[in-house]
């Protein structure tokens, strides 16, 4: 719903080539904070046990490369970084209320039982 809330918000405001901009621009942020987590985890827990190991190089020229094309992209088109970052603010108002808020906490176990039960009836459970 939401996607499609965002997209048109964007086909709204511009064209498609903006939509794409701002979506690709979204997805470069989105991998570069990934990206970075991983070598953070790698650099303050390196005993964790993970269950897909890379070389750290990769993750490296993985960031590098995501910083030239975030700035490329920026340079190129910087509405689209305007609106991502938009998007992204607005969810932590969600964060902050879902996950400090102690009254919502409660309602959260009834959806952890019914991910619980989709979970079993769909088999997503995962072995470790």
């Amino acid at each position: 719903m939401s996607k499609g809330a965002t997209a048109t918000c964007m086909l709204a405001m511009g064209s498609v080539v903006s939509l794409v901009a701002a979506i690709s621009l979204f997805a470069g942020i989105m991998t570069l904070s990934l990206v970075l987590c991983l070598l953070f985890l790698r650099w303050k827990q390196p005993k964790m046990h993970r269950p897909l190991k890379i070389p750290i190089a990769i993750p490296i020229v993985v960031t590098a490369l995501m910083v030239i094309i975030l700035s490329v992209s920026i340079y190129k088109e910087p509405a689209a970084l305007i609106f991502n970052l938009v998007i992204i603010s607005l969810g932590l108002p969600i964060y902050i209320l879902v996950f400090k808020c102690e009254a919502v906490k409660k309602r959260l176990t009834f959806m952890d039982r019914v991910g619980f039960y989709l979970e079993k009836l769909f088999s997503l459970q995962y072995e470790t």
